[in-house]
């Protein structure tokens, strides 16, 4: 059996061995497997074995790339939604700032025709006291 090591993030990773390097049922790392020796009856049979080992290590290495591709495809599809919730984020914000800014350019104009009103009501006054003074006695 390979080590184990625990990777950065926790995941159990094989240290010193990969797939191809660990013995499998018929005790042969398929890796550094010589048929050259093997003769007979029993080569024939450790032939079968080690032939299961690779089909074995053919069929994890496909599992494990299926997970990948499985892994990568859900990483992009949420890279994608994230994508489309900042620029959806980022156009409400601006249509945010637009409309406090229209609210804000609102009350600027309201207090700019109070002031020009009272500014005009003061020269009103100003011109004809006597007049607003008798407006007041009555």
């Amino acid at each position: 059996m390979p080590r184990s090591a625990s990777g950065r993030d926790g995941i159990q990773t094989a240290s010193t061995r990969g797939l191809l390097d660990t013995p499998g049922a018929s005790g042969y790392a398929v890796a550094t497997l010589d048929v050259s020796g093997l003769s007979g009856a029993s080569g024939a049979a450790t032939l079968q074995a080690v032939i299961r080992d690779v089909e074995t290590v053919i069929a994890r290495a496909t599992d494990t790339g299926a997970r990948l591709g499985a892994g990568k495809l859900l990483v992009e599809g949420q890279r994608m939604f994230l994508d489309a919730l900042v620029k959806t984020n980022e156009r409400t914000i601006g249509a945010l700032v637009d409309a406090d800014i229209e609210t804000e350019a609102t009350r600027l104009k309201a207090l700019q025709a109070q002031r020009d009103l009272a500014a005009q009501a003061l020269n009103i006054a100003n011109a004809a006291p006597q007049a607003i003074l008798t407006l007041f006695q009555s």
